[in-house]
């Protein structure tokens, strides 16, 4: 008899449990926009091993095939467009990987530098690939790298005056 009540105890805390989880109101997109479902921006030493790097593709990232087509001309890749701990939110029934990534240009990449909240739609993400252990100082050397490309390919290239052709190779007209 003991053993039966146990039963049914472990069995009602758990039906009281999962009756708790699926009434929880999923947050509203106003919270989560003012910081109160998940932070809005984070700090690169926030992140922990516990923290995955991956990029994404797929029809609805327009954004990352554009960072593919600037890595082809950098001749790499851009390999940490997020950074996650694998969690959730659902907001009107639709349900985002909340993730961080680089979103402002900083004069050096630093422990102190900032990522933004992305929610990215499970739905319509596509592929995440490369996913990869978070490593800071890894990951801080690539991030770096990869501020010095695009730096790179912004810069506007300085036209060579007359006055240094090479007469060698004039510049036809």
């Amino acid at each position: 008899m003991r053993n039966i009540l146990i039963g049914l105890t472990i069995a009602a805390a758990t039906i009281v449990t999962t009756i708790d989880l699926s009434l929880a109101a999923e947050p509203n997109l106003n919270e989560v926009l003012a910081g109160k479902t998940v932070p809005n921006t984070i700090e690169l030493k926030d992140l922990t091993p516990q923290w995955r790097g991956l990029s994404t593709s797929g029809q609805f990232e327009i954004g990352n095939n554009f960072q593919t087509m600037f890595a082809s001309f950098l001749g790499g890749s851009l390999n940490a467009s997020y950074y996650t701990k694998g969690q959730t939110i659902s907001l009107a029934g639709e349900t985002y990987l909340v993730a961080y990534s680089l979103q402002e240009q900083p004069d050096k990449i630093n422990t102190n530098t900032k990522l933004t909240l992305s929610l990215l739609n499970l739905k319509t993400i596509g592929s995440l690939t490369n996913i990869r252990g978070f490593n800071l100082a890894t990951e801080t050397v690539m991030l770096e790298k990869q501020l010095q490309g695009v730096r790179t390919m912004l810069t506007p290239h300085r036209s060579i005056p007359p006055s240094e052709k090479s007469p060698a190779n004039p510049r036809r007209k």
